[in-house]
């Protein structure tokens, strides 16, 4: 096989030596002169003076782009931001976080009404009423039910409309509970 290899290989080197041998004759063809390209003649260069063009005239002025009632193209379509009025508070340590990052952890009824507590990833706990504002976009606490909590948020949409969004937090189920 191997030997079939070598053969065919030398027959490659063979043939390619007979075409550039036969390439390389110094006989012209019958029929085909030579052409000499004659030298190229360097041209002079022209300058002209160059007259200064006349002052622009007045015509219709080209429209100014108003960006006025059109949505920002650079803006992301679906990004949510929280609605921000001119903060004369301090944010409480709740309105730190987002809602995702809180636990229900309890809920107490009393003759006041209920009192639900959640906790923060620090573990730190917080007692939180009906009105609280909890959350980082403008949550309020809007009902405490037996089994959990709801919060409504404001934000701004994409065109800038101020939309409210229910999050509910509920209390773990018992076996929930036993897992760390």
């Amino acid at each position: 096989m191997k030997g079939l290899y070598l053969a065919g290989r030398l027959w490659v080197v063979v043939l390619l030596s007979l075409f550039l041998v036969a390439c390389e004759s110094s006989q012209p063809t019958k029929g085909v002169e030579k052409v000499q390209k004659a030298p190229q003649k360097r041209q002079p260069e022209v300058v002209e003076k160059v007259e200064a063009l006349p002052p622009a005239q007045e015509g219709p002025e080209r429209p100014l782009y108003n960006p006025e009632g059109r949505r920002d193209p650079f803006r992301p379509f679906i990004a949510a931001t929280p609605v921000e009025k001119e903060r004369k508070r301090p944010l409480t340590p709740l309105e730190r976080y987002s809602l995702s990052q809180l636990r229900l952890v309890a809920i107490v009824w009393s003759e006041d009404g209920a009192v639900a507590m959640v906790e923060d990833p620090e573990g730190k706990g917080y007692s939180i009423r009906v009105g609280t504002r909890i959350g980082d976009r403008n949550g309020r606490v809007k009902k405490i039910l037996k089994d959990r909590v709801i919060v409504v948020e404001r934000f701004l949409d994409a065109f800038g409309k101020e939309k409210k969004e229910e999050v509910t937090l509920e209390l773990p189920k018992e076996e929930e509970e036993l897992l760390p």
